[in-house]
């Protein structure tokens, strides 16, 4: 398998590799072997080199440029490094040039920017090959829908070439694509660990029960067979169990993991007891691997305790692993498939149950009231998520500070819980800073939403009688010692209370984060909402067209064309396709830097001594008046006098008086 990846990445997408340069030295000819040499030919052309590119050999015979020789015996290493290692010269062999071999070993390949840099060097031959690509695969999504649309509208025309086709010749992509998975996934059962092979073998049985349904009702299509629509089902029955058991496993082996997890602290002190990682053995490791699955802890966790609860070490190593990313992750995946699993379960059994008894005419209801359910299951989905898109923010995620006349003060999220430790002290009863820092941990309280921009408005408030370079001094101290600096404000019954400025900031910035992971999920949100809204559009246009096409026995009545169904996804892919074609033919050397170059006209916009031209209108000339005429003639008049004057003048220093003179009068 890796060697066909790489193989499809040079043959295919050699556009996004580094361009083929035919004077660059390969690693076989920077050790001067063939390319088919040995591993001891390569060894004893590599001590060959050595001995003739080592630096204290060259310092010692002088025939040669230091620089040059050390350069050189770098390659000679590198090149040596690659071929003596099996696994590394079958990667170059294929990659060919030691430039690509560089970028793919780098892992340049996951940088877009080194991707699209390789590609505005490309040649149009590859590019050409990579659109191909591209194009390939968009039509090898759309052929089976295509053939399937095709097949309907002919079939209720009764006319065309497809009419009298039968429906496995339709269905061939779909015996191509899901064979090959099904022979993929089964391939991969005796390589996967012991505890994962029962949902893959589950997976494997479930896509062998659909591909069998398609089976059964091509038949049924193409005549061959007359049985009722519930025998043909019964592979359905068969896969829709085998989800449902596979679900049930995954949810078993997500509360397991959850069990194992544990931090690196507890493994040092409870399991380990002093010892090191690295003195373990191989069979004790992999016994800590299957006991035990290591969390990373957040650098800024800080446990809480509720009121009344004593924390201890245990407390707090569970705080830790629920704090963590592999927790969260594991929550989120366990409460999908809950939620998949009973969607599936109520909606999927029911809609299944109607669509059999419409299919055997057993029902009179119209088409729309068998897709009830599934528009159901749809809808609520999509309120949820509207309503988290549109209302996230105001109910979301939420950090404050309150603060009481006790001198407690109190920072949760309530969503997360996650509290940070701050220390107060009343205006009657200040504490000094080694006093705060022996107080006990903040009560965890929550408010509401009016609350918390109240407290971000609220200034700090010095006395009134320091002076400005006492201030001064006090701000330096403060940065040294945050505990120095403290903010009064007042609570809801009007008590001046302090809070330090650690604690302001910690609050700030659980805040800010707060602010984050609500747009995120809002994101998020309005993603899922978007691909919900798709969903129910094509499913009503495909309960229209059933119920249109289903209750006509007309054949020149046939309704709106089934390719109308499928017009979201060709304008989809249509705009991807024009996209990917400007991205590829479009990208030229140059290009990305002109991206990130600031034009002229915006530097020059930011330079105050050369605004542009818009912003320095050239003055516009009137028409003199009257009186401005006048004094333009005086003034001109007082000019030839001083003229005369500097005429009738042999100093030079009289000149410049008289040019003073004129300076003024203009």
């Amino acid at each position: 398998m890796p060697q066909f990846g790489l193989l499809l990445l040079v043959h295919v997408f050699s556009a996004l590799l580094p361009p083929v340069d035919p004077d660059e030295k390969t690693f076989y000819s920077m050790l001067d072997v063939d390319r088919n040499a040995t591993p001891d030919e390569i060894r004893k052309a590599y001590k060959k080199l050595s001995l003739k590119l080592h630096p204290d050999k060259v310092a010692q015979r002088g025939d040669m440029n230091a620089d040059e020789a050390a350069a050189e015996y770098e390659k000679v290493q590198e090149a040596y490094g690659v071929l003596a290692n099996e696994h590394k010269r079958e990667l170059y062999d294929i990659l060919r040039t030691p430039t690509r071999y560089r970028f793919y070993a780098q892992g340049a390949m996951a940088n877009p920017g080194a991707l699209y840099e390789n590609l505005t060097g490309a040649t149009c031959i590859d590019k050409t090959r990579l659109l191909g690509f591209v194009s390939f695969m968009i039509l090898l999504v759309l052929l089976q829908p295509i053939l399937i649309a095709a097949k309907i509208d002919q079939s209720l025309k009764e006319d065309g070439a497809l009419e009298s086709t039968s429906w496995f010749a339709i269905f061939v992509p779909y015996w191509i694509m899901a064979g090959l998975g099904m022979i993929v996934t089964g391939l991969l059962v005796p390589f996967v660990p012991i505890s994962d092979r029962l949902p893959l073998c589950l997976s494997v049985l479930e896509q062998f029960s659909w591909y069998l349904s398609m089976i059964f009702l091509c038949f049924r299509w193409d005549g061959t067979w007359n049985s009722m629509y519930r025998q043909i089902f019964v592979p359905v029955y068969f896969a829709m169990l085998l989800r449902w058991i596979h679900s049930f496993c995954m949810l078993r082996k997500i509360r397991s993991d959850v069990q194992r997890m544990v931090t690196v602290d507890y493994l040092e002190r409870e399991v380990l007891k002093g010892k090191d990682l690295e003195d373990l053995e191989e069979s004790e490791l992999k016994d800590l691997q299957s006991r035990f699955l290591v969390v990373t802890v957040p650098a800024d966790f800080e446990p809480y305790s509720e009121e009344g609860v004593e924390l201890n070490d245990e407390k707090i190593e569970e705080q830790k692993v629920e704090a963590s990313p592999e927790f969260e992750a594991a929550t989120e995946i366990y409460n999908n498939t809950v939620s998949g699993v009973a969607s599936s379960i109520v909606f999927g059994t029911i809609f299944l149950i109607l669509l059999t008894r419409k299919l055997d005419d057993r029902m009179d209801g119209n088409w729309w009231v068998v897709f009830v359910p599934i528009f159901l299951e749809r809808g609520l989905k999509w309120l949820l998520n509207f309503y988290r898109c549109a209302c996230g923010r105001m109910v979301g995620d939420e950090i404050i500070v309150q603060m009481n006349t006790q001198g407690e003060a109190a920072e949760k999220n309530e969503k997360d819980a996650a509290p940070a430790e701050s220390t107060t002290a009343t205006n009657e009863d200040k504490e000094s800073p080694e006093e705060q820092q022996n107080d006990k941990p903040l009560k965890d309280t929550t408010k509401t939403e009016e609350k918390a921009p109240a407290m971000e408005e609220e200034s700090i408030e010095k006395p009134s009688n320091e002076k400005t370079t006492k201030r001064e001094e006090d701000q330096t101290s403060s940065t040294e010692n945050p505990e120095m600096k403290v903010e009064e404000t007042e609570d809801d019954e009007g008590n001046n209370i302090h809070i330090d400025e650690e604690t302001f900031r910690a609050w700030q910035n659980a805040y800010a984060e707060a602010e984050e992971s609500a747009m995120q999920e809002q994101a998020k949100a309005s993603s899922e909402c978007c691909n919900l809204s798709l969903q129910l559009i094509l499913l009503c246009l495909v309960v229209a067209k059933v119920q249109q096409s289903y209750e006509s026995n007309d054949p020149n009545n046939v309704g709106f064309s089934t390719f109308w169904i499928l017009f979201p996804f060709f304008l989809f892919f249509g705009i991807v396709f024009c996209c990917c074609s400007l991205l590829i033919y479009g990208a030229s050397p140059g290009s990305l830097d002109d991206l990130n170059e600031t034009p002229e006209e915006d530097k020059a916009g930011d330079d105050p001594e050369n605004r542009p031209s818009s912003e320095n209108p050239p003055p516009i000339a009137l028409p003199p008046t009257a009186n401005e005429e006048e004094t333009k003639e005086d003034a001109v008049k007082e000019a030839d006098v001083a003229v005369e004057v500097v005429q009738g003048l042999d100093e030079p220093q009289t000149k410049l008086e008289v040019k003073a003179d004129m300076d003024d009068l203009d």
